[in-house]
C-alpha cells in the first residue's frame, strides 16, 4: 500500500489530472426562506421540497459540549439521551417521546457536538405538526425521574464502550481536546465511562435548565413548509425557555505549543497518527479554498486504495470540521494499512509542491467543480440539509448560508489555494494511538 501511495503522489506531481473546466454557472440551493425571527435571537428557516414524501424539523439549540463544566464530563449527551427517553405524559405508563413518535411512523435524533444540540425530527408530511407537538410539550414539561436517568446512563455506557475502541475517534478527541483548551469543546459529547460513574441526575437537570433556552436557537423546517408545518417549528422553539446560556471557560489550561505530539494507547495491531491544524470557518475569506484544497488531498488519498471507500473508512484522509469556531482539519493514517513514516513524507513532498509550483486555472477548476459536487452530495438527505442551514445561519452566514459556500468555492483562484495550504498545514498538534506491549504488528 505504501508504494502505491508514493506512486499516486508523485503521479499527481508529475501530471496534473485532465482539466475539467467547472459549469460557468454556479450551482444554487432554492426555496430558501427566513420564516421568522423571534426574541432572543431565535429564527425559523425553511427550504421547500415538494417532491419529498416526509419532511423534517432540526432545532438547533445551543446545548453542547462547551455549554458543562469541567467536572460535568457526558453531561450534555446524557442530558439530550434523557430528552429522547421522556414519557409524554406525567402518568404511569405513559410512553417515552421516542417510542411515541416512533408509533406514529416518525423519528427523532438527537446529535450534540462541542458547540450545539442538533434535535431533529422527521414524519410523514401530514404528521409532523402532531408530533412536533409532542417534542414541544416535552421540551416544556421535562421530566427527570430516575428510571430515565438510569436508562440513559446505561445506552451511553455501551456507546461510549464501543467509541473507546476506535483509534480513528480516540486520535480525533485527543486533538479537540488540546485544540479547544479553554473550554469543554473538545470533550467528547458522550462523556467517558469514568464521567458516567461522576454524574448525577441533578446535574443533567441543572444542564437543561441552563442551556436548553431560545437564545441563540433556530429551527429549520425541510420538505412541506405549510403555514402548519411553520406554526410546528415556531411551537418547538418557544417551547425552550427564554434567554441564553453562555459557554462555561475553563481556567488555568495553556494552548499547547506547536508542534506538539499527545501519545495514548489501546488494543490495535499498529499505529494510528493523526495530524490536527487550525482551519477557516465559513465565514473566512479563505473557506473556499480550504474546500478546493480538501477535494484535492482527498483525491490523492482516495487513488492511494484499490477500491472506492468512503472517507472514514479510508486508510489515509481528511476530516474538515467546519462546524465548530474555531474550526479545525485532521489528516489521519491507518499504520496498519500505510506505513505511516512513508505516509508522512509523500504529503509532505505533496505539501511542497503545492505551495511552490505554479497552479493552472484549469487545473483548479476542475477540483472546484468537485468541491462544489461534494459539498452538495452532503445536502443530499432532509436531515443534513436542515443541520447545514442551521448550523451556517448561526455561523453567521444566514438563511442563504448554502448558496454563499457554493459562492466562495466558485471564486477561489489558484493563489488562494497556496495561501491557504502556508497559513493553515505549517504547524500541527500529532495524535498518536499506539499499539499496547503485545499488541504491535
Amino acid at each position: 500500500m505504501h508504494r502505491r501511495l508514493q506512486a499516486c503522489c508523485l503521479a499527481w506531481l508529475a501530471f496534473f489530472p485532465a482539466a475539467v473546466t467547472a459549469s460557468p454557472m454556479v450551482p444554487r440551493v432554492t426555496n430558501l426562506s427566513l420564516v421568522d425571527s423571534l426574541t432572543d435571537g431565535a429564527q425559523i428557516f425553511s427550504q421547500a421540497d415538494p417532491a419529498t414524501l416526509v419532511s423534517g424539523i432540526d432545532l438547533f439549540i445551543r446545548a453542547g459540549v462547551d455549554r458543562q463544566a469541567p467536572h460535568q464530563g457526558g453531561v450534555a449527551g446524557l442530558t439530550a439521551e434523557m430528552l429522547l427517553d421522556m414519557p409524554i405524559r406525567a402518568e404511569p405508563g405513559a410512553p417515552t417521546l421516542n417510542d411515541a413518535i416512533r408509533a406514529r411512523g416518525g423519528s427523532l435524533v438527537a446529535d450534540v457536538d462541542g458547540q450545539s444540540l442538533h434535535l431533529y425530527l422527521e414524519a410523514k408530511n401530514a404528521d409532523l405538526a402532531d408530533e412536533a407537538a409532542l417534542v414541544a410539550h416535552v421540551l416544556a414539561n421535562p421530566h427527570f425521574d430516575n428510571g430515565v436517568f438510569l436508562q440513559a446512563v446505561t445506552s451511553l455506557r455501551k456507546r461510549v464502550a464501543a467509541l473507546r475502541s476506535d483509534p480513528l475517534v480516540t486520535g480525533i478527541a485527543m486533538f479537540r481536546d488540546a485544540y479547544y483548551y479553554n473550554s469543554d469543546a473538545g470533550q467528547p459529547p458522550l462523556g467517558t465511562a469514568a464521567d458516567l460513574q461522576k454524574i448525577a441526575r441533578a446535574d443533567a437537570e441543572a444542564f437543561f435548565q441552563y442551556s436548553y433556552r431560545r437564545g441563540g436557537a433556530s429551527a429549520t423546517l425541510v420538505g412541506d413548509v405549510s403555514p402548519a408545518n411553520k406554526a410546528a417549528a415556531k411551537a418547538l422553539l418557544l417551547s425552550l425557555a427564554p434567554g441564553a446560556s453562555q459557554p462555561i471557560k475553563v481556567v488555568g489550561r495553556q494552548p499547547l505549543a506547536p508542534q506538539t505530539s499527545i501519545i495514548s494507547f489501546r488494543n490495535i495491531p499498529a499505529p494510528w497518527v493523526l495530524l490536527g491544524f487550525p482551519a477557516p470557518t465559513p465565514g473566512s475569506d479563505d473557506f473556499g479554498a480550504m474546500l478546493v484544497l480538501d477535494a484535492i488531498l482527498q483525491e490523492v488519498f482516495s487513488r492511494a486504495s484499490t477500491t472506492s471507500l468512503p472517507s472514514s473508512q479510508q486508510p489515509i484522509g481528511l476530516q474538515y470540521d467546519f462546524h465548530s469556531d474555531p474550526a479545525n482539519v485532521i489528516l489521519y493514517v491507518d499504520g496498519s494499512v500505510i506505513d505511516e513514516s512513508v505516509a508522512l513524507r509523500a504529503l509532505t513532498t505533496l505539501r511542497l509542491a503545492l505551495g511552490s509550483n505554479k497552479l493552472d486555472s484549469t487545473y483548479i477548476d476542475r477540483y472546484k467543480a468537485i468541491a462544489e459536487g461534494c459539498y452538495l452530495t452532503s445536502l443530499a438527505s432532509l436531515p443534513q440539509r436542515a443541520a447545514e442551514i442551521d448550523s451556517l445561519a448561526n455561523l453567521g452566514l444566514g438563511v442563504n448560508g448554502l448558496n454563499t459556500v457554493l459562492q466562495k468555492i466558485e471564486a477561489v483562484q489558484p493563489r488562494d489555494v497556496q495561501r491557504v495550504l502556508r497559513r493553515y498545514f505549517d504547524a500541527s498538534t500529532a495524535s498518536f494511538v499506539l499499539p499496547r506491549v503485545g499488541e504491535q504488528r
